[in-house]
């Protein structure tokens, strides 16, 4: 049994929160709206083509680069110092595209004169934003891209580029051997200078007191220790040389920044100076060095920015090995100046000594140590200065040209068919959220569980599509003419759901409207009429629609008599009514349209009428205007034991509705529920099928079914039925007609169609 809304309830209780919307799937969504998909797909993709036609294209400039680190020579050291290898090759890479080769590129002669270049305002920019350089996945080379609309631009900038990259490395080992090689150079004049004074006073006292040859064993110890002085005292300078050449170093590079060299100042004044044998100089800075090289792999990989913890913590770290080696070798120096100091002391002391034995030998003897650790001296700083020599290319890596710079022969930008894949997939991803919207917006009612959810109302029935080009009869009597259809399953389950709606009492009047025009409410009360019928009850379809009536038209039968006429006291009822030519249906056409529709409806004359038909008839079947249209269908459905509305899938609109469902609550109609008309063949998957279970192999009835081609109107005004089977009258139908019909003639199926009076038109009315 199917349960029914109370007459009684209000609109709002009756429909619940009929603002709620059916929850479909973003499939269903996407495939009921895919012509949308399908047009903003398209219009990516005529977008792209035009994009692609307009577009510069673009040449590509490459050469491919081998660069192999060289293991540096450390002084006095065998010890060789390696990078990682992928590092090493990211490190290139960045340095390939950093400012200062990119500024030396710009730099070399022609270069900002190309075409490239011509009316850009920043080259810098525009330089580095179409060059690529990659590392190779399956070798260790270095690939060099440069985009230019020019071609013979973008071979000339690759090759300055790489150029500009050679001479980079070249003047960054240069530049890091220029200061220790100046001090060197500095230090070297200055101890030849006092070498050559000392040899001089040397030979100046030999010549003057011959050459001492020694003395007695005082004079031999004396002269022994202030040896052993002399030559720790070389040691001394030698060291503390060292140390200064060190600390120069220390202040160019790691104290040139004021927050290091304040860092360094604290920790001297709180004492924290480091003795040379605490921590050893090289393993500060192969500490510093992986520190460094650590901070570099995570600014290049991206992981992290400038201000993230971890960047900060690894360079609060580096600051910490490179200000605590600075400590160490600032108090290198300060020890080697305090031990320089001491042996001076020392020797000065020694030599009172040694002068109480012989002045003179003791001179001799100081002059010629004095000669000999000045000699030593300038031996080990010529030897640092050829160290310095050697190791002046080690440090650069050795780069050689695979594959010179050269120029791709057609263009290799815009990317066609990468243009294309990401317009499709844009167009399909914007055409699925337009049509998510425009679904949203779609205010059509188009299936059965969105009548329910947003007007509140049982859905009664499910009437198939039927195809617009079958004719008024063929779809208004579609029940009868074809009984084994789906639409005439579908008005059986309407009449059934009709039948065990009304719990309480039986439905003598039946009233059938719409919304509003062309919702199929005409066809689907003929058809239900006939499906009461076949019930073996009598049933009297009355025509109310007194504006623009289509029964008369659907059952060929004459309409100028009817409803109208009765309401006017101008034709009785019985006088009024036609048989249809089914059996158990009759039929009260509109009759001749009146001036005040309105006011006939309105009339206690309209419910004596159906007073009158209930008595004759088991149920009375009403046809009434579109509820929105005029205020008829409300009149009716007051009187009415219940009423029907008929919502055509995919155009009744959610408002319309809605203000429908409001108009007959607030008149007391008793809606018994909706009929959902025009439903497709493919939302059956949803709702089931009506089968032709027990019809046969093939589906198909014995019975005759009427085709276009069973009946053909005259143009002159007669109209002829075939014989045979299948045809709507049997025998020869010919009669004439005032403005085409369909007369009857001789034997007629339909008893109750008047001979030769019959007219059948599309629209309007007819006459004759």
């Amino acid at each position: 049994m199917i349960e029914s809304t109370p007459a009684h309830v209000p609109a709002t209780t009756a429909r619940g929160s009929n603002s709620e919307q059916p929850n479909d799937s973003i499939l269903e969504i996407v495939w009921r709206q895919r012509g949308v998909v399908a047009a903003v797909t398209a219009l990516c993709l005529i977008l792209s083509v035009l994009y692609l036609l307009i577009a510069t294209r673009y040449y590509s400039g490459t050469a491919k680069l081998y660069v192999r680190q060289v293991s540096p020579r450390v002084l006095n050291e065998d010890a060789k110092q390696e990078q990682d290898p992928e590092k090493f090759l990211s490190t290139q890479r960045e340095v390939l595209s950093s400012t200062p080769v990119i500024a030396m590129t710009l730099g070399t002669p022609g270069i900002r004169d190309l075409k490239t270049f011509a009316g850009e305002d920043n080259l810098f920019t525009h330089l580095k934003g179409n060059l690529s350089v990659e590392v190779g996945k399956k070798d260790d080379l270095l690939s060099v891209k440069f985009d230019s609309p020019h071609r013979e631009d973008a071979q000339k900038i690759v090759e300055a580029l790489v150029a500009s990259y050679t001479n980079y490395q070249s003047k960054q080992r240069r530049e890091s051997a220029s200061g220790i090689v100046g001090d060197l150079k500095q230090e070297h004049e200055k101890r030849q200078a006092e070498l050559r004074r000392k040899q001089d006073e040397l030979t100046a006292f030999r010549t003057t007191n011959g050459i001492f040859s020694g003395g007695d064993e005082k004079t031999s110890v004396a002269r022994q220790g202030l040896e052993m002085l002399m030559k720790a005292r070389t040691d001394a300078q030698l060291e503390s040389i060292s140390a200064r050449t060190a600390w120069d170093d220390v202040q160019r590079t790691i104290l040139s920044t004021a927050a290091r060299k304040q860092r360094f100042e604290e920790a001297r004044a709180t004492g924290a100076s480091i003795a040379p044998s605490a921590i050893d100089d090289a393993a500060l800075r192969t500490q510093m060095i992986a520190a460094q090289q650590q901070l570099q792999d995570v600014m290049m990989n991206g992981r992290y920015g400038p201000s993230h913890p971890n960047v900060k913590r690894l360079q609060d770290y580096i600051d910490t090995l490179n200000v605590t080696y600075a400590l160490a070798v600032h108090r290198r120096v300060e020890l080697g100046k305090q031990r320089e100091a001491d042996l001076a002391r020392s020797f000065d002391e020694q030599q009172k000594l040694a002068i109480g034995h012989s002045a003179r030998a003791m001179e001799e003897v100081r002059l010629a140590a004095e000669v000999t650790r000045l000699q030593g001296l300038a031996d080990e700083i010529d030897n640092r200065l050829r160290s310095v020599a050697l190791t002046n290319g080690d440090s650069a890596p050795s780069i050689t040209v695979l594959e010179p710079p050269s120029a791709s022969k057609s263009p290799t930008r815009p990317y066609t068919g990468r243009t294309l894949a990401l317009a499709m997939i844009a167009g399909v991803v914007l055409g699925c959220g337009a049509a998510c919207v425009r679904d949203w917006y779609d205010y059509r009612l188009r299936s059965a569980d969105e009548v329910k959810s947003t007007l509140g109302v049982t859905v009664l029935g499910l009437i198939p599509h039927v195809g617009d080009e079958n004719s008024p009869i063929a779809r208004g009597q579609k029940i009868h003419i074809d009984p084994h259809s789906e639409a005439a399953e579908a008005y059986r389950s309407l009449r059934t759901a009709v039948h065990f709606g009304m719990r309480d009492r039986e439905a003598r009047t039946v009233l059938v409207t719409s919304p509003e025009r062309g919702d199929g409410k005409t066809t689907c009360t003929s058809n239900f009429a006939i499906s009461v019928a076949q019930m073996g009850k009598r049933v009297l379809l009355v025509d109310a629609d007194l504006r623009a009536p289509m029964q008369d038209l659907i059952f060929g039968i004459n309409g100028r008599v009817g409803l109208a006429n009765v309401l006017q006291g101008k034709e009785t009822l019985e006088s009024a009514v036609r048989h249809t030519g089914i059996e158990n249906l009759d039929l009260l056409p509109a009759g001749v349209a009146a001036r005040n529709p309105s006011e006939l409806l309105n009339s206690q004359k309209f419910i004596d009428v159906l007073e009158s038909a209930v008595e004759k008839y088991d149920v009375v079947v009403i046809d009434s205007p579109p509820l929105l249209a005029v205020t008829d269908a409300r009149i009716i459905a007051a009187s009415a034991d219940a009423t029907l509305l008929v919502l055509r899938a995919g155009k009744s609109n959610r408002k319309l509705g809605e203000m429908s469902v409001d108009g007959l609550v607030s008149v007391g109609a008793k809606l018994l529920g909706a009929v959902v008309n025009d439903i497709e063949r493919r939302s059956y998957r949803y709702y089931g099928s009506y089968g032709r279970y027990g019809y046969g192999a093939n589906g198909r009835s014995d019975r005759a079914v009427m085709t276009d081609s069973d009946a053909t109107a005259a143009p002159s005004g007669s109209a002829s039925a075939n014989n045979g089977a299948g045809a709507l009258g049997n025998g020869h139908a010919n009669g004439n007609g005032n403005g085409g019909g369909l007369g009857g003639h001789g034997h007629n199926e339909y008893p109750g169609v008047a001979e030769g009076e019959t007219t059948l038109a599309v629209r309007g009315r007819l006459t004759g």
